[in-house]
């Protein structure tokens, strides 16, 4: 213990000390920066899938919707009907 102030006792232990503590604040603020930024990108990418699976979601129900109502025009239309109009 008595060698560790004395250490610190001296400008180059105080120098030392110093520069320790800052790079331990600089890595810390640099850890929290990136762990938010890569919240932030999680949370980005979180809101694009929702917004391409709703829009998928609606471009395939209306594609149902639109074959529902054609199956249903082909079959109020006679067969014979539908064969003439190819021809």
């Amino acid at each position: 213990m008595i060698a560790l102030a004395a250490f610190f006792a001296k400008p180059i232990g105080k120098a030392v000390a110093i520069t320790v503590l800052m790079a331990v604040i600089v890595g810390v603020v640099a850890w929290y920066i990136r762990d938010v930024r890569d919240d932030g990108k999680k949370a980005g990418a979180a809101g694009v899938t929702n917004a391409v699976q709703s829009e998928t979601i609606r471009t395939q129900e209306r594609s149902r919707v639109e074959r529902e109502k054609t199956d249903a025009d082909v079959r109020t239309v006679p067969f014979g009907a539908r064969v003439d109009e190819l021809r």
